[in-house]
């Protein structure tokens, strides 16, 4: 019985040290850099580029498709609400348990992000999804609720929900790294001094609308780092050279259009 059991212990171990190894290996083979080219097919509209990268929709795709775009060399990014609760979602009811108000989109809620440490097994639950798929990556979005104040949770400020914003937006990276995921830290620019530790590569929407605030320019950090940048504006004439000095790989769609364009890049 003892020699059982040590041989059980043994085995345990071993798969135990099998799963890390496994863990660190899909991490360190894979990685997003500057310069990265990407194809944006989670947010709806079409995108006919071939990059490197690609944002999916980590529920509506199956795990078929995911292999696809895996074989064909594509590091796959899946993409998720991680601040709202969306009533198209198979979770939804899960979900809004601990929403706390509607959002600003139809069919959305935010989530009382003051009480992320009760909701984030619904999340942890995603990014095990993702990894069941074959996601290299994730792009957990909604995270800028503490922006909202009380528009997002009811008797709270920007400054009191920053902290907890901070925090589960730091446990998800850490959680995503166990899982053998990277992270992208998506807007909450203003976070990126707290963050930038610990997120693997960026995705903005609209810094450059915001220039008047040097929003993109915030981007420095990942930069640095060479972590990719990957941004989109809404309605641009495709001029990428502000885009292209601060090292943000960009897509835009005019204001009526239904496809992304990626900016032109110089040469020079």
């Amino acid at each position: 019985m003892y020699t059982s059991m040590i041989q059980t212990i043994a085995v345990v171990a071993s798969l135990a040290a099998y799963s890390v190894d496994a863990t660190a290996t899909r991490r360190s083979t894979k990685k997003l850099t500057q310069g990265t080219t990407w194809t944006l097919e989670a947010w709806g509209y079409e995108d006919t580029s071939n990059g490197y990268m690609i944002d999916i929709d980590l529920q509506t795709k199956s795990k078929d498709y995911v292999k696809s775009l895996v074989d064909g060399g594509q590091y796959v990014v899946c993409y998720f609400s991680a601040g709202t609760a969306e009533d198209w979602r198979p979770d939804y009811l899960d979900m809004m348990e601990y929403a706390s108000k509607d959002s600003r989109y139809p069919g959305e809620y935010w989530m009382d992000i003051t009480q992320w440490e009760d909701f984030k097994h619904l999340i942890k639950a995603r990014m095990e999804e993702a990894v069941e798929k074959g996601c290299h990556g994730i792009e957990p979005d909604n995270t800028d609720a503490y922006e909202y104040g009380s528009d997002a949770v009811p008797g709270e400020t920007k400054d009191s929900l920053k902290p907890y914003q901070i925090d589960y937006m730091r446990w998800m990276a850490n959680t995503a790294h166990e899982l053998g995921l990277e992270i992208a830290q998506k807007n909450t620019v203003d976070l990126i001094p707290d963050l930038i530790d610990v997120m693997d590569y960026a995705i903005n929407e609209s810094c450059a609308k915001f220039s008047k605030n040097a929003y993109c320019s915030n981007y420095e950090a990942f930069v640095k780092q060479d972590k990719a940048v990957f941004g989109v504006e809404y309605n641009t004439n495709g001029d990428c050279s502000d885009a292209q000095s601060e090292g943000i790989m960009r897509k835009y769609k005019n204001s009526n259009g239904s496809q992304w364009m990626d900016c032109k890049i110089s040469t020079n």
